[in-house]
């Protein structure tokens, strides 16, 4: 791939994530274990610690590959082997880690991906009210 649009994937990739980490962060920050399962139900309190855990995995990963894609941007020259590998671990950790989260509390309706169209199903009303008033 071309440095040019390499250095602007990298660029673009750099301002998803900080949006992404903004959302993730407050959702984590303003949310508590016992703010989303107050009736202490067994099943919702297994689904929200998969999906708490899943989210925190997310974050961590999402802003060690923000922090990465950064460094790409800041040397005076551009590295074209450094930016690959950070695209390369952006995708294979935050991306990977978002379709295929490892408690599965969510998954995509692949119906929709192919209209461009992404929707997820599984995931408790809550934390779809609060993810659309973000």
């Amino acid at each position: 791939m071309p440095a040019d649009n390499l250095q602007k994937l990298c660029s673009e990739s750099r301002e998803k994530l900080k949006s992404a980490i903004s959302i993730m962060e407050t959702f984590l920050n303003e949310q508590a274990l016992s703010q989303l399962v107050p009736d202490q139900d067994e099943e919702n309190l297994h689904f929200y610690k998969g999906f708490l855990s899943d989210v925190r995995t997310l974050l961590v990963f999402s802003e060690v590959s923000y922090e990465k894609l950064g460094v790409v941007q800041r040397r005076p020259n551009f590295d074209v082997d450094f930016a690959e590998k950070a695209l390369y671990n952006l995708y294979h950790r935050s991306v990977n880690n978002f379709f295929y989260p490892k408690n599965e509390s969510y998954s995509e309706d692949g119906r929709y991906a192919i209209q461009d169209k992404t929707r997820f199903v599984s995931v408790r009303s809550l934390c779809v009210q609060h993810a659309t008033s973000l």
